[in-house]
């Protein structure tokens, strides 16, 4: 059983956001998406991420963004169904 510890450097917030986006880019459903708006620009995307969560959990403000413009207009709609990855 994996142990699961606090998120309290910048280090623990990279793993937490590569684990989640190589999951997302096995998704079968989530990975065209991601694909296709992210394109080859893979890195910057994770850069972005590792800012606003540095900024969420950590408190050290890096994130200087608005989140939810980018994800307003993407091709998803909801559903009563839970999305479960990994």
């Amino acid at each position: 059983m994996h142990t699961k510890k606090d998120i309290v450097t910048f280090q623990d917030i990279q793993v937490l956001v590569n684990s989640f986006y190589d999951k997302v880019q096995k998704d079968e459903l989530l990975a065209p998406i991601f694909n296709n708006v992210i394109q080859n620009h893979w890195s910057e995307h994770l850069e972005k991420m590792y800012r606003f969560w540095e900024t969420v959990l950590l408190d050290a403000n890096t994130y200087f963004g608005a989140p939810f413009l980018p994800h307003a207009n993407l091709p998803v709609r909801c559903s009563t169904n839970i999305l479960s990855i990994g």
